[in-house]
């Protein structure tokens, strides 16, 4: 076939195993550039060029495509798959979602949707993906069974999807062949629990020749991770999720992604992009080169195969610490049985240690191993010149046609020297009992007692290893009926053991491996193995939607009843079950803008642990809850008509708060705001201002209609105002012309009672008042003596005048004063 363009070789058709019923069968063809484990997608509160699509509105396309679906007619119709629900089959990734349309003429291709529309990046995935399907420089990468898919086409106006103002939006869309088979983490995985040493030894003589092909096409993937390539049945390695590709004449800037943590370098990316796969290609290499000879590796080391970008060997903290991580110092005590792998962990070690630049191609690295004595192919004569046999192919003439038992069977247990072409004859060939020598015979022998001891033993594990290598042997044939017996036994007990323990996990592998050793499990376990089917589906399914936290697939698979066959759930998804329930109401008064439908519709209880609400729903619940108590302590403060506590909560409202408040709750806060303030004023002018300061005060406490609090000493309110009102009647009386000196006699003892006589500044001058009433006093005295024409009366108040009262009368007036002096009786003796 195609694969042998390239130099690929071929794997047998298990390789790349039939998905379970309910799977999508090409995997997901998901970015790498923000992994999925740390930091789950937030769900509708991105600000993008549009709204990011959600998988419910893409599966309501894909259920109409003809209408909603243009790239469907663009490609000249078809059919979308379903399952058996009825629904679209899907995968889901954290920025893609991976559909499948069979054409009328019988193609099958992959629908790539994109979650994150961004306009400037579309641009350029147009730009790649165009060239990644025209460019003539990558003809032999296209070629069947090579690197790249074929068939990719970049469609702009691919799918028809509803935007929030109930118009419609054109998303665009990937297309490309669906490559066939598994991700070569699930393939990796599955042969390590099955111990196929030989096919992992093939997938890394594959990868090598994958990785041998981009680099003389200078092509660079820019996120290389097992879950990035798929293992075609032929065994051919195809890459997929191309958005971060480059290569010399694409003439656009080359898109950077962080990588998968596990096959990054832990100094980062390279400066130079042309080696950003340098390093993950070495360590995909290292991972299956490794567990080749060692599969077992795989039940303490490594990633589930359903985790996205999982290691397949070293993780992430394994690349940094090497120094203090168990895997290596497991793989260091290994070395001791395994000396070849020494050669292969140095140059391991050393590229962690240098810069992520000065890692060299595969290519060279394989080569310098092989100058070391570290073979350049797991698998000899699985290079270049190796002819390839496809499944396709018929086998050989005169050898007996091998059954075929879904797995890596035995067509790889023939050997390489049995595929070779050279003829050679493998020790386990047919033809081997044929052998007739004395050492020989005394060798079947040895083994057939082995065999028997084993079976006596009930040691399932030796018996079956002992009947794979010698079972055409005529001394251990005998056995075949005792062997088959026990193998059925042990894969009942397994079967038996797992319905106990309600493991499901182990009942499918057990039931697997029944078959594949052909036992024929029974009708109740069957019926078991179905179900367990079911709940397993269910609970990937499940799991992935808690995990990527799709609320609307977690609601949509609840109510569906999809998870009824689970029974009671896990506390943690049966919360995460109940969110998603909860969700739909909480976007609905999220719509609405109403806070006290928001603060109603969100369950403290439930939603109770950090970072379970998305943050955009979390400021505005917080924004909601702060509004409704802001409004709670607003009118508790008025019913107890506190100001000072009314003046702090306006002085810290929250956003838009004071729309809470009703017009009548308004002026109530302004006129306890002024009186109070008033109150503040008046206090304070009492204790320090002076007079005027607090008859100010006074007044515009008397404005604001605040009645009298008993902090404030009513005695010195009223001393105050005493004071002003005698001190402005003494200024009017002294001010007037003449001054009125009655008015001033009248009010200079209650003044200086009231005053006192401090000699303050501002207060009138007691002793020149005083003078100055006695003045007059004289004055008048004068003038009614004179008016009397009393000369004895006009001595008396004339003399003496301490005063100076005769400076005020009028010249007539003192002429009638001297000459009443000068008619004393004194002056005459």
């Amino acid at each position: 076939m195609a694969a042998g363009a390239v130099g690929t070789p071929a794997l047998p058709p298990s390789v790349g195993r039939k998905s379970l019923r309910g799977e999508c069968p090409y995997a997901l063809y998901h970015s790498g550039v923000v992994q999925i484990g740390c930091q789950p997608p937030e769900m509708a509160f991105h600000a993008q060029d549009m709204p990011m699509p959600i998988v419910s509105d893409l599966d309501a396309a894909m259920m109409q495509p003809a209408r909603s679906v243009p790239a469907v007619r663009r490609l000249g119709g078809g059919t979308i798959r379903m399952n058996d629900a009825g629904r679209p089959l899907r995968a889901v990734g954290h920025d893609a979602v991976v559909y499948e349309l069979r054409t009328p003429i019988g193609r099958i291709l992959a629908l790539r949707c994109l979650l994150r529309q961004d306009s400037r990046r579309d641009s350029l995935l147009a730009h790649r993906y165009h060239a990644l399907r025209a460019d003539p420089r990558l003809e032999r990468l296209r070629a069947g069974g090579g690197p790249l898919p074929r068939d990719i086409l970049w469609v702009a106006d691919g799918i028809v999807l509803p935007a929030p103002d109930l118009r419609q939006v054109m998303a665009p869309m990937v297309v490309m062949e669906r490559v066939p088979g598994r991700t070569l983490m699930q393939t990796v995985d599955r042969l390590c629990r099955e111990r196929q040493s030989e096919p992992l030894a093939l997938l890394a003589d594959g990868w090598l020749t994958t990785v041998t092909s981009l680099e003389d096409a200078s092509f660079v993937h820019g996120d290389l991770a097992a879950d990035n390539l798929m293992v075609r049945p032929d065994g051919s390695i195809a890459l997929v999720d191309l958005d971060t590709a480059s290569w010399p004449s694409l003439g656009v800037d080359t898109a950077l992604s962080e990588g998968t943590p596990a096959y990054v370098h832990p100094r980062g990316a390279p400066v130079d992009p042309a080696r950003r796969d340098r390093f993950p290609a070495l360590v995909i290499w290292a991972s299956l080169r490794v567990l080749a000879r060692h599969p077992d590796l795989r039940e303490r080391w490594g990633d589930r195969p359903d985790q996205y970008g999982g290691a397949l060997l070293w993780s992430a903290d394994d690349l940094r610490r090497p120094a203090r991580a168990p895997l290596f110092a497991a793989l260091d005590a290994i070395q001791a049985e395994d000396e070849m792998l020494v050669p292969l962990l140095d140059v391991v070690r050393r590229a962690i240690h240098f810069p992520p630049d000065e890692t060299p191609p595969l290519t060279e690295v394989a080569e310098r191993l092989e100058g070391l004595g570290f073979p350049r192919l797991a698998t000899p004569g699985s290079g270049r010149g190796r002819p390839v046999r496809t499944p396709l192919e018929m086998p050989l003439p005169g050898r007996e046609p091998v059954p075929d038992f879904d797995d890596m069977g035995s067509e790889w247990r023939q050997g390489a020297s049995a595929r070779d072409g050279r003829g050679e004859r493998g020790e386990h060939d047919p033809d081997a009992s044929h052998t007739t020598t004395l050492t020989e015979r005394e060798r079947r022998r040895a083994t057939a007692r082995e065999l028997g001891a084993a079976i006596a033993a009930r040691d399932t594990a030796t018996a079956v290893g002992l009947w794979e290598t010698s079972r055409t042997v005529p001394e251990t044939a005998t056995y075949a009926a005792a062997v088959h017996l026990l193998v059925s036994r042990e894969a009942t007990a397994a079967i038996e053991r797992a319905l106990r323990r309600k493991d499901d996990d182990g009942l499918v592998a057990a039931v697997t491996e029944a078959e594949r050793a052909g036992i024929a499990p029974s009708a109740e376990a069957r019926v078991a193995v179905r179900a367990a089917r079911q709940r397993i589906a269910a609970r990937m399914v499940m799991r992935d939607a808690v995990g990527r936290r799709d609320f609307h697939a977690l609601a949509s698979l609840a109510c569906s009843g999809t998870l009824d066959c689970l029974g009671r759930l896990e506390a943690t998804h049966a919360r995460a079950v109940e969110r998603a329930l909860a969700w739909a109401t909480i976007e609905r008064a999220l719509v609405s803008d109403d806070d006290v439908a928001i603060a109603a519709a969100v369950d403290p209880a439930l939603w109770r642990e950090e970072g379970s609400l998305p943050p955009a729903a979390r400021t505005r619940l917080d924004l909601a809850r702060s509004r409704i108590r802001w409004a709670e302590d607003v009118r508790a403060a008025l019913r107890r008509r506190d100001g000072v506590g009314l003046r702090g909560l306006l002085t810290s409202a929250p956003p838009g708060a004071e729309t809470y408040l009703t017009e009548v709750e308004s002026r109530r806060i302004l006129r306890i705001s002024t009186r109070e303030a008033a109150v503040s004023r008046l206090e304070r002018a009492l204790r320090e201002g002076p007079d005027r300061e607090v008859a100010i005060a006074l007044a515009e406490f008397e404005t604001a209609g605040a009645p009298f609090p008993d902090v404030l000493d009513w005695a010195a309110v009223r001393g105050v105002v005493d004071r002003i009102s005698l001190a402005d009647a003494i200024r009017s009386a002294a001010a007037a012309d003449p001054p009125d000196t009655a008015q001033l006699a009248r009010l200079l003892p209650a003044a200086r009672a009231a005053l006192g006589d401090q000699g303050a500044p501002g207060e009138p001058d007691w002793v020149a008042l005083e003078r100055s009433v006695l003045r007059t006093a004289h004055v008048a005295r004068l003038r009614e003596a004179i008016a009397l024409d009393d000369d004895a009366r006009i001595w008396s108040a004339a003399i003496p005048d301490p005063y100076g009262a005769r400076a005020l009368l009028t010249p007539d007036e003192n002429d009638r004063v001297d000459q009443a002096l000068a008619r004393r009786p004194h002056r005459a003796r």
